[in-house]
């Protein structure tokens, strides 16, 4: 891993940065750090992400490939099966 990305990630992690109050570690503090990083680190790190998160090149490479796939599920008449809240469900008799 280039030194960039350590310190991209060490910054992300440790809270260094003056816009990070304490360490991240929930899902949560991790978005919410994400969110206050500026846009080029925010590229930067959608870049270095699925190395981060040891997603192979291949399966990152499948998933791009795969996700036109269900393009044709995306319109209104299709729309009548999607899952709805709870509250609009039918209730059992």
């Amino acid at each position: 891993m280039s030194s960039r990305k350590r310190v991209l990630l060490a910054r992300l992690a440790s809270g260094r940065r003056a816009r990070y109050s304490s360490r991240v570690s929930t899902v949560a503090e991790i978005s919410e750090a994400i969110e206050k990083l500026d846009l080029r680190e925010q590229v930067h790190l959608m870049e270095i992400l699925p190395q981060c998160l040891k997603i192979s090149p291949e399966d990152l490479a499948w998933s791009r490939l795969a996700e036109p796939a269900f393009a044709f599920w995306d319109n209104p008449d299709d729309g009548a099966h999607d899952l709805h809240p709870v509250d609009t469900m039918p209730r059992s008799l």
